[in-house]
């Protein structure tokens, strides 16, 4: 007899396996006579989760005979509901289940956000010829939902359309910062003759877009708008300091008539006229080196003098007794990157490479070679290669697309071409030649293919405005590939005169926006 009490205990200790505790006789619950009776039907498709592993049983209660084992985390429909316990079907078979170890399931899928890279369209179809839905700013958060070849099918500012993949990143990309150079205000379209969307001051720090020809969008305190880049700066710009007047200036002295203005001076330097002795006095203008002036008196330093801006002080040390003649200073513009040398001859070790476009001072000539200052500091530059003629350096976003394709293929190709005149584009710094090595080999334009795609999977990070390349022109992702010399468009300046090289077969020409790119992370 004993022994048969021993078995029904321990059938009913391994009855719930894999629950919490262990259930056994003393803590059984009272017998459920009629599970039919007491049985209500779940709502519709109501669905639940597991949290344990757990049996199925045949009727409602934890002494019925187990159908099958029930892994933990899985999902149920309910059937029916009698009091704690739940009728579900699993696996071919209906039986009942314990709540206890039942939560609620949640059928919805997690929401995966990305962020746009740069400015983009939302288009209706995953195509660049598709119609535009709405424009989504830099920085702007949009929801996934699904994803098609190089296409992303997202929701932004509530509106469901396709982006390509290359304009979003997981992360927020960094936020880009412009300054205010001045008073300036602000537009609704890159126009001045747009609406005003107010006036910024000086020194204001605001968040940049994008760049469109010579205006950059920028988010400001009043809204989103353009401003002219030529007052906008990369860099943190102080805002200026009024000078502080004397709580209570010196009157002017008055001068006794009988002063004689009749010993000669010539001044050394560009100098204020001061209706007294001292600098916290105001200027009745400012004389420039080499004037005569005729001295009456000195008091402290400073001379009493007739100028040509009238009677006043000057600071005795832009003075001299013998007439000065001023030096013209003379400048010059470093017609391509110039080796500084310590001497006026190629013999001579070089200091430095003074980059193209840098302007320097001349202080003097010496047989075809110029003696000059520069950022790579005093030294000698032949003169053949000084142009007297301003001469633009290469714009940051063109060093930058020179920078990664070196890196990246350089076995590839055989030089860069920047700075040059015949371009607007070059002349001004923002395009670069990239010659490609034997480039009617079909391996090396496959090559070709993979730069131009690296600079326009990377358009962002470097500025990238347009790319030349095998008779086609790329103008941003929303237009693709076209045709070039077919196109009767473009490159109409090379009719007549079309070569390997006004095709661009021979190279790739990147045209850049100067200084717009955000430099994020480059994708190989």
């Amino acid at each position: 007899m004993k022994r048969k009490h021993l078995g029904v205990v321990l059938v009913l200790a391994v009855s719930l396996i894999g629950g919490p505790t262990v259930v056994a006789a003393a803590q059984l619950p009272a017998p459920v006579l009629s599970t039919s009776a007491n049985a209500k039907l779940a709502p519709a498709k109501a669905v639940k989760r597991t949290t344990a592993k757990l049996n199925l049983r045949k009727s409602a209660r934890i002494s019925s005979a187990s159908l099958v084992l029930v892994p933990k985390n899985t999902t149920l429909t309910i059937l029916k509901v009698s009091g704690k316990w739940h009728q579900v079907k699993y696996k071919s078979k209906t039986g009942w289940v314990s709540g206890d170890y039942l939560t609620k399931h949640s059928t919805d899928k997690a929401k995966v956000y990305n962020y746009t890279k740069g400015y983009t369209t939302l288009r209706a179809r995953a195509s660049p010829s598709s119609s535009a839905i709405i424009s989504v700013h830099r920085r702007s958060k949009v929801e996934v939902i699904s994803k098609s070849g190089s296409w992303v099918k997202v929701k932004a500012s509530g509106k469901t359309g396709f982006v390509p993949s290359s304009a979003l990143v997981r992360l927020n990309p960094s936020v880009v910062n412009r300054w205010v150079n001045g008073k300036r205000k602000v537009y609704v379209k890159a126009s001045s003759s747009s609406k005003s969307l107010g006036t910024l001051s000086s020194s204001t720090k605001v968040e940049w877009f994008r760049t469109s020809g010579s205006w950059q969008q920028v988010k400001t305190a009043t809204g989103v708008g353009w401003v002219p880049s030529k007052y906008l700066s990369t860099k943190a710009i102080k805002p200026s300091v009024p000078d502080i007047k004397p709580a209570s200036p010196k009157p002017p002295t008055v001068r006794p008539p009988e002063l004689n203005y009749s010993t000669p001076r010539w001044t050394t330097n560009s100098v204020n006229v001061r209706i007294d002795a001292g600098t916290n006095f105001k200027s009745h203008g400012v004389i420039p080196a080499g004037e005569k002036v005729l001295q009456a008196r000195s008091a402290g330093g400073w001379a009493n003098v007739k100028t040509s801006k009238g009677a006043g002080w000057v600071t005795e040390q832009y003075l001299s007794e013998v007439e000065y003649k001023p030096v013209e200073v003379q400048y010059r513009w470093a017609s391509g990157n110039i080796n500084l040398r310590a001497g006026n001859s190629t013999a001579y070790k070089v200091l430095g490479v003074v980059p193209s476009g840098e302007k320097v001072t001349i202080l003097e000539s010496n047989n075809g070679w110029a003696r000059v200052i520069s950022s790579k500091g005093i030294g000698w530059m032949s003169e053949t290669l000084l142009s007297k003629n301003m001469i633009a350096r290469l714009q940051p976003d063109t060093l930058a697309v020179m920078d990664a394709v070196r890196a990246r293929f350089q076995t590839l190709i055989s030089s860069i071409g920047g700075i040059r005149s015949g371009s607007v584009g070059h002349s001004a710094g923002k395009a670069a030649d990239i010659m490609i090595k034997d480039y009617r080999n079909p391996i090396n334009v496959a090559k070709g293919n993979e730069v131009a795609q690296f600079l326009i999977n990377n358009r962002s990070s470097l500025g990238v405005s347009y790319l030349i390349w095998q008779d086609k022109i790329w103008l941003g992702p929303a237009k693709g590939w076209e045709e070039y010399s077919k196109s009767g468009r473009y490159g109409q300046q090379f009719s007549g005169n079309w070569n390997d090289t006004t095709l661009h077969m021979d190279h790739i020409h990147v045209e850049t926006y100067g200084d717009s790119g955000n430099r994020a992370p480059l994708f190989n």
